[in-house]
């Protein structure tokens, strides 16, 4: 998956650059699963949803926020739940 997550206080946020028609966001839909390897780490991520702009945007930078700004409205985000045995990571 080419892209950047970012830690929340439930999960993950990774920006869907290219917008949620693709083919790696619908394969993660279909299998309700992903993989994130963070620092050599890999976590098991769980219960995705799309989530629209403003719900994701404040996790972004300011430049990250200017980069992502679609031309039209779009979701920007999508979260990600990992298993409740990781608790914080």
């Amino acid at each position: 998956m080419p892209s950047t997550a970012w830690q929340t206080e439930d999960g993950f946020v990774i920006a869907l650059t290219y917008g949620p028609e693709t083919a790696w966001v619908k394969n993660v839909q279909a299998s309700s699963t992903a993989k994130l390897e963070c620092d050599g780490e890999v976590i098991e991520l769980r219960d995705p949803e799309i989530v629209p702009r403003y719900a994701a945007i404040g996790y972004f930078s300011s430049l990250q926020r200017f980069v992502l700004r679609p031309p039209y409205p779009r979701p920007a985000g999508r979260r990600y739940f990992p298993p409740a045995e990781l608790g914080d990571y």
